[in-house]
Formats: C-alpha cells, sequence, structure tokens
C-alpha cells in the first residue's frame, strides 16, 4: 500500500496498478471471517465460564468489532480500488477515500486490543494457554490501544502505527498459539 500520508495521484495509481490485489482481499474477506469466529466460537467454549467470565466476553465483543471494523476497511479498500477502475478519478475523491480508509484501519487497532486483552487473559486464567499469555497479551493490547489514539496523526503518515504493529504480531501469535491449543485438546 502506499504511505498514509501519499498523495492522490500516487494512491489513485496504486489501486489502478494493484486492483487484482483488493478483488483478492475482498474474496479472501469471507475465509477470514468464518475463520475468526469458528475460533472464537471453540475458543468461548473453553474459556467463556467460572470467575474468568467478564474477560472472555470483553474479548469476545473486542474480535467481534474485530470483524465490523475490518469488514468496512475491506469494502473501503474495494470501494477505491472499484472507483479507480472506472476512470477519470477525481483526485479529490481519491483523497477523501484514501483517509477514511486510513482512519478505519487506525479504529479498528481498538478492536483488536480489546480482543486481545481479554482473550488472552481468560485463555490464561482458565489454562488453555501458559500464564504468561496474560502479561503479553495485555502489553500487545496496550500497544494496539496506544496506536489506536493516535489514529488522527497515522493518517497524516505518523510512524505510531508501528506502535500498533508490534501488538497486531502478538495477536496474531496469539491467535495463531490458541489455535493450535485447541486442535490438539479436540485430537485428544
Amino acid at each position: 500500500f502506499p504511505p498514509n500520508d501519499a498523495g492522490a495521484a500516487r494512491i489513485a495509481t496504486y489501486y489502478a496498478d494493484h486492483r487484482g490485489v483488493s478483488i483478492a482481499f475482498a474474496a479472501l474477506f469471507p475465509i477470514g471471517a468464518l475463520g475468526l469466529t469458528t475460533f472464537l466460537g471453540a475458543l468461548l467454549q473453553r474459556i467463556g465460564h467460572g470467575e474468568h467470565r467478564a474477560a472472555a466476553v470483553a474479548g469476545a465483543f473486542g474480535a467481534t468489532g474485530v470483524i465490523a471494523t475490518y469488514t468496512m476497511l475491506v469494502a473501503s479498500d474495494l470501494g477505491l480500488a472499484g472507483y479507480v477502475h472506472r476512470g477519470h478519478a477525481s483526485l479529490d475523491v481519491v483523497s477523501g477515500m484514501w483517509v477514511f480508509h486510513n482512519a478505519v484501519f487506525g479504529v479498528l487497532m481498538t478492536s483488536i486490543g480489546v480482543a486481545l486483552a481479554g482473550l488472552s487473559a481468560a485463555s490464561a486464567a482458565n489454562g488453555l494457554m501458559p500464564g504468561w499469555w496474560k502479561a503479553l497479551g495485555l502489553v500487545g493490547a496496550l500497544l494496539l490501544l496506544v496506536a489506536a489514539a493516535t489514529a488522527p496523526f497515522i493518517i497524516d503518515g505518523s510512524p505510531t502505527m508501528i506502535i500498533g504493529l508490534v501488538g497486531f504480531l502478538v495477536w496474531v501469535a496469539f491467535v495463531a498459539a490458541g489455535s493450535i491449543t485447541l486442535l490438539r485438546q479436540a485430537e485428544g
């Protein structure tokens, strides 16, 4: 993708040259959404009870927000690609759509942070994941929330998005480790 503070002409050129990537993301999105909801359902079945239920429910609300916000992100990406593909795109419209796309991305980090904090804490407390996941999940969540709080600056190209990237990598590691654990327990 172009940098967040890229000019409209560069953004239009990118989307003209990479329309297939946007189409591929949109086509793969239902598979990813199904995967996340399946993971969430299996995870909540294991951790959504007892005294740590509140953390699991909070994490589930965050994961629901991830799906909703990522839906908007994919739609804005697809909208940009489709608009540019029609030809004679107004650079003012492209610029506005790009700002919206990046704003959605910035807000998405809040949902991921909430999901990570709740689900990792409940998973560790219920013995599904090692206890250190509670601390690591909280650190990753805080990084995501700090980056999300700087979303207005990210739109203008601030490097604070890198902070969120570190938190996002913790989220990806949590989902991968949690999925492997759930699959191993299902086999056993």
